[in-house]
């Protein structure tokens, strides 16, 4: 999860499952933000769970050093904004994005092979669901989506020709 920590961008989904994880689980769940705009809750809730060993939690800082090693991007957010960065890192590594399907989302995951779309309030469904998913193959196709549609050497000439260069 990499966001602002506000609920309305789905940081207490995120910490609700990170709750739901058990402390000797293969899962591990990064958070980066910035805490100055967290609620006392929200800070309390990270404080917790870190000591606890069910998070690690970044800060605000860059997420590169991740998105090789991380299997979900999660971004539950409630805000129709434009296309997260966050998920087109993770898209561009074979990550698979679970998220809500707003505008900005949507825009970047147009079909059910690379992403999971989880409703607003709903966001622990996916766990329901989560053995229907072929993840390797997912991935992969988030890879090839990047590269085809996303990757500089096919966007920069797009570009160029939209401004008449």
């Amino acid at each position: 999860y990499a966001s602002r920590l506000l609920k309305s961008k789905g940081v207490e989904d995120v910490l609700q499952f990170a709750e739901l994880c058990s402390i000797d689980s293969e899962v591990k769940v990064h958070i980066f933000g910035d805490l100055k705009e967290a609620s006392k809750d929200v800070k309390n809730r990270i404080a917790t769970l870190q000591a606890k060993k069910k998070i690690v939690f970044h800060g605000f800082r860059d997420i590169e050093f991740i998105l090789e090693k991380a299997a979900f991007a999660f971004y539950p957010t409630k805000y129709r904004e434009g296309i997260p960065r966050f998920l087109i890192q993770g898209v561009r590594a074979g990550m698979i994005p679970v998220c809500t399907p707003v505008a900005g989302c949507k825009d970047i995951l147009q079909n059910t092979e690379s992403h999971v779309y989880v409703d607003v309030n709903e966001f622990l469904k996916f766990i329901e669901r989560l053995s229907y998913y072929d993840l390797k193959t997912m991935g992969y196709h988030n890879q090839r989506v990047f590269r085809d549609q996303y990757a500089s050497d096919v966007v920069f000439p797009s570009f160029c020709s939209a401004i008449g260069v």
